[in-house]
């Protein structure tokens, strides 16, 4: 992919849970996050209408009320 992932650093316990979460920290707000059109050409524009980074940062913020709408 575009992005290489780090080498996992992780002692797991037999038959314990453990969850883990992706975290991208210096995001470029002006990188695309669509999905490719070629892969996905009917994906649902109205449930995903952000087009970069950025924009998709603003909607969590405003949805978990961190900052106010514009």
């Amino acid at each position: 992919g575009k992005y290489s992932s780090g080498e996992p650093r992780v002692v797991c316990e037999p038959n314990v849970a453990r969850p883990s979460t992706v975290f991208f920290g210096h995001i470029n707000e002006h990188e695309s996050v669509k999905p490719l059109e070629s892969l996905f050409p009917n994906y649902d524009k109205t449930k995903y209408p952000y087009d970069t980074a950025g924009q998709y940062l603003y909607h969590r913020l405003v949805k978990i009320g961190l900052i106010k709408p514009k």
